[in-house]
């Protein structure tokens, strides 16, 4: 009450700034690759997690509005997200990976290559690739239709790598952010 008091007499940036949507998922996504860094996984998926609940909530707050710019899903966290949560040793991991890339796959294709010429990654199919093989025969239908997303070179090949290879993943974070400027 009294910062939005004193903000009544002075100027309202002395009031707390809550940020914008994008804000507040692309804080957990940097924090998630800063503890990958660290090679701190756990609290790096702790962060997806956060992410996640976050666009979740966003998603359905913004499903009933028709303004079709608005900030409410985030493809590259959803891959993010599938990449922590593969690295995890819970039984519903592979899952929840699954899930995550599911989710990225279709913001990608319709979404974000048509409105934001962003196209869809091959590195995404990739590892929806190599998670719903680790999944097993249930998951064999979905399997071979990623293939065939991906390219002839998958169409016979495992798309997990072999025991003990890494694999290095660069991410270069490219782009506008909106501006902001001072109204007062």
């Amino acid at each position: 009450i009294t910062s939005n008091a004193g903000a009544l007499l002075t100027t309202d940036n002395n009031l707390p700034y809550p940020g914008e949507d994008f804000e507040a998922i692309q804080i957990h996504v940097l924090a998630s690759l800063n503890y990958m860094g660290l090679f701190e996984y756990s609290e790096a998926r702790v962060e997806a997690r956060q992410a996640m609940q976050r666009l979740t909530v966003l998603r359905k707050h913004y499903e009933k509005e028709e303004k079709t710019y608005r900030y409410s899903d985030d493809a590259f966290a959803w891959w993010l997200i599938g990449r922590l949560f593969e690295t995890g040793q819970a039984a519903d991991s592979l899952q929840e990976a699954w899930r995550a890339y599911q989710h990225s796959i279709q913001l990608y294709e319709p979404i974000f290559s048509k409105e934001f010429e962003t196209p869809l990654p091959k590195q995404v199919l990739i590892d929806a690739c190599r998670v719903t093989e680790k999944l097993g025969q249930e998951y064999a239908d979905i399997n071979q239709s990623i293939r065939k997303k991906i390219g002839v070179s998958y169409l016979n090949t495992s798309c997990i790598s072999q025991e003990g290879a890494y694999s290095v993943v660069f991410i270069h974070m490219l782009g506008e952010i909106p501006r902001k400027r001072d109204e007062y």
